[in-house]
């Protein structure tokens, strides 16, 4: 009886918190959780802040195959979930989330986009994909990104009252299954469920 029920997930019981510094000193790169959450790890990403906005440095261990949009989740791309008020009793997504798609190549005309889908109640004004800055290194075997956040473009984004951020990432890639960090898409939709989102401590 009992080896019929369904696990449950571990977010459901602990909760996930990295510190992150401010724009200044050497890369803190956020843990890697693949053992955690039974993935192959093949890249990281480190989150610096400051005033103006965030800043991601993201390795992936692995050459770049092909970007799509929007069909993003079927190609090299990075999705990331950032809470500006870190609601973790949030039920659904609320105007303080943001749901944004990175692509390590232009796809007709894209490379950086906000898809944050809302409740009609809870919503504020998509980011402009110009606010956005993406800057990208190609190697043989790899490539990197570095991807600038600005402060314009996180409804809510104030570190001088709030320390405190919800963040969660997709690594995607072609022909492959993603990275994540905290949470694995195989059991959530990540866009949909901010409250189990990790907490980034603005240090």
């Amino acid at each position: 009886m009992l080896n019929e029920l369904s696990p449950i997930p571990p977010p459901c019981f602990f909760h996930v918190s990295a510190h992150v510094r401010k724009k200044v000193g050497k890369l803190t790169y956020l843990p890697d959780m693949s053992g955690f959450l039974n993935e192959q790890s093949f890249g990281r990403v480190a989150v610096i802040w400051s005033p103006g906005g965030l800043t991601l440095h993201v390795q992936v261990k692995k050459p770049l195959e092909e970007s799509l949009y929007p069909r993003y989740r079927d190609s090299d791309s990075l999705e990331v979930f950032i809470d500006t008020r870190n609601l973790k009793n949030a039920q659904s997504v609320h105007r303080f989330c943001h749901h944004f798609v990175f692509l390590p190549e232009e796809v007709d005309g894209v490379q950086a986009q906000e898809v944050t889908r809302f409740r009609l109640d809870e919503t504020h004004e998509l980011a402009a994909p110009e606010l956005f800055v993406v800057q990208v290194g190609m190697g043989k075997r790899d490539y990197e990104m570095e991807i600038n956040i600005p402060k314009e473009a996180l409804h809510g984004y104030d570190p001088s009252e709030f320390k405190r951020l919800g963040f969660s990432y997709q690594l995607n890639r072609s022909n492959g299954a993603p990275q994540h960090f905290n949470l694995s898409s195989r059991f959530f939709s990540l866009e949909k469920h901010p409250g189990l989102w990790a907490t980034l401590i603005l240090t």
